[in-house]
C-alpha cells in the first residue's frame, strides 16, 4: 500500500520536475510547455512578426515600383529642347558627321535650332543636321513654364535677324558641306538671301557678285565671322 501510494506520488511530481531546470547560479529557472497557454501565445507572436515583416518588403517593394514607374513616366514627358534648356551654359559637343563636329558654349535654344558661342564667335546649329549631342546635363530639364511662354515659339529668325541688323560678315555651311560667306541681306520666315562679296568690302550693290536665297532646310549652320 505504501509503495503504491510512494509511485503515484512520483507520478504527480514527474512533469513538474521535467520542467523546472536550474540556473547557473542554482536558481530555478521554468521553461514554459509548448502546448501552455503561454507557449501559444508566443508562438503565435512570432507568426504575427513574420507576417507583419512579410507586409512591410511587399510594400517596400511596391512603394519602390511605383516610385520607377512614376520616373519612367515623367521622362517620357521630356522633349530635347527641355534638355538643352536644362543645359544652357554648359559646354557641349554636337556631331554633325563622321569625324565632324562642332564645339562651343550653350547660349540658347529654341524649336530645332541651338546658339553655341566659342570666344567672340556665334554659331546658329540647324537640330535636324545634328547627329548627336554631348555634354548635356544628364539630370537637368527645364520646361517651357520655366523659361517663359515666348521661349518656345523664338526660331531661328530672331538671332539671324540680329545677325542681318549688325552687318556682320557670316559663313553659311550648306548641308553638302559647301561653306558659303558673304553678309545677310534679308531673313525670312524660311530661308535667307546672302549677298556674296569679297572680303572686307562693304557690302553695297556694285560690290555684290550674286545674291542667293537660301532655303533653311539646306543650311547646317550660320556662324558669325
Amino acid at each position: 500500500m505504501e509503495l503504491a501510494e510512494e509511485c503515484e506520488t512520483m507520478a504527480l511530481r514527474e512533469p513538474a520536475a521535467q520542467a523546472v531546470q536550474r540556473t547557473s547560479g542554482g536558481e530555478p529557472m521554468t521553461e514554459h510547455r509548448a502546448d501552455s497557454p503561454f507557449g501559444r501565445d508566443q508562438r503565435w507572436s512570432r507568426l504575427f512578426n513574420d507576417l507583419e515583416g512579410q507586409l512591410a518588403a511587399a510594400q517596400e517593394a511596391a512603394d519602390a515600383a511605383e516610385a520607377a514607374d512614376r520616373v519612367r513616366a515623367e521622362v517620357l514627358q521630356i522633349r530635347l529642347i527641355d534638355r538643352l534648356w536644362g543645359s544652357i551654359g554648359r559646354s557641349i559637343r554636337l556631331r554633325l558627321g563622321p569625324g565632324d563636329t562642332l564645339a562651343g558654349r550653350l547660349v540658347t535654344a529654341g524649336e530645332g535650332w541651338v546658339l553655341l558661342e566659342e570666344g567672340d564667335r556665334e554659331t546658329l546649329v540647324f537640330l535636324p543636321r545634328v547627329q548627336a549631342i554631348d555634354g548635356l546635363d544628364p539630370r537637368t530639364a527645364a520646361s517651357a513654364e520655366v523659361m517663359g511662354p515666348l521661349a518656345a515659339r523664338v526660331g531661328p529668325g530672331h538671332t539671324l535677324r540680329r545677325m542681318l541688323r549688325d552687318r556682320a560678315p557670316v559663313g553659311v555651311r550648306l548641308d553638302d558641306g559647301t561653306i558659303l560667306t558673304g553678309t545677310l541681306d534679308r531673313v525670312g520666315r524660311d530661308f535667307i538671301d546672302l549677298a556674296q562679296h569679297d572680303p572686307g568690302d562693304v557690302p553695297r550693290a556694285r560690290a555684290i557678285r550674286s545674291l542667293l536665297t537660301i532655303p533653311w532646310p539646306s543650311i547646317v549652320w550660320v556662324r558669325r565671322l
